[in-house]
């Protein structure tokens, strides 16, 4: 059994669409509803959705049991770039119960969209990780370890996506947001961050989250753009990032 880790931004789709061309069989595709997506992001889930039914793969929609929301409220804090235990309950749980009752003998190969381009830290990627401690010591295969953003685009198309212009919006904001993300995001997401952030007294950045919109916050641009950020031990390994 193939089971790929989604999130439905570029990577991943160039990925599915790499294994669709592969034929490989027994494929399954494993994404969360985490409760803090984009408001229309729910639409780049459904057309995910139709493609890999017409990929001949099985798309299992798993929900965490603890929304972003109600983790925050429960841990008093929000996540940060430096406890960043986002990933691990909203995407690692579920996910790993859904392998747990399917998968109990450790058997399932996991695909990850990982590119060694991706990061400076990706650089040393290997195809195969024998037994990953984030899997239960289920293997791990980066099939695109050696692909180009070139390559990689090719597959997009090939799958008949447009390219994305930002990162996966399954969890919107992220705490690696960057100015772009912080400009766009819409007024009803502001708002629940900000009731959130009244509630448990601390701002999800630096400052108030609607300061931040306001472009008051001129350090939110991480990295300029540079997603090498989302390979600096956050929650990559559940399939977070582009």
């Amino acid at each position: 059994m193939h089971v790929i880790i989604a999130n439905f931004g570029n990577d991943s789709i160039a990925l599915i669409e790499w294994v669709k061309q592969q034929h490989l069989q027994n494929v399954f595709v494993l994404s969360v509803d985490t409760g803090w997506g984009a408001e229309d992001w729910q639409q780049r889930v459904i057309l995910a959705d139709h493609y890999i039914s017409r990929c001949s793969m099985t798309h299992a929609r798993l929900t965490s049991a603890y929304d972003f929301s109600r983790l925050v409220l429960e841990r008093n804090n929000f996540p940060s770039i430096k406890f960043h235990w986002c990933a691990s309950f909203l995407k690692g749980l579920p996910v790993l119960d859904w392998l747990d009752q399917v998968d109990p003998d450790l058997k399932a190969i996991i695909l990850l969209a990982k590119r060694r381009e991706q990061a400076p830290s990706l650089h040393n990627l290997q195809e195969f990780e024998a037994e990953s401690h984030s899997y239960e010591s289920r293997k791990v295969w980066y099939p695109l370890y050696q692909h180009t953003l070139t390559q990689r685009n090719q597959l997009i198309a090939q799958a008949g996506f447009d390219l994305l212009h930002t990162r996966s919006l399954e969890c919107d904001p992220c705490i690696y947001n960057q100015c772009s993300d912080f400009r766009r995001l819409d007024n009803k997401r502001m708002q629940q961050v900000a009731e959130l952030e009244t509630t448990i007294g601390r701002p999800m950045f630096s400052v108030p989250i609607k300061v931040v919109v306001a472009d008051a916050f001129p350090d939110a641009d991480l990295a300029a753009n540079d997603k090498a950020i989302y390979y600096q031990g956050c929650g990559s390994e559940f399939g977070c990032g582009d």
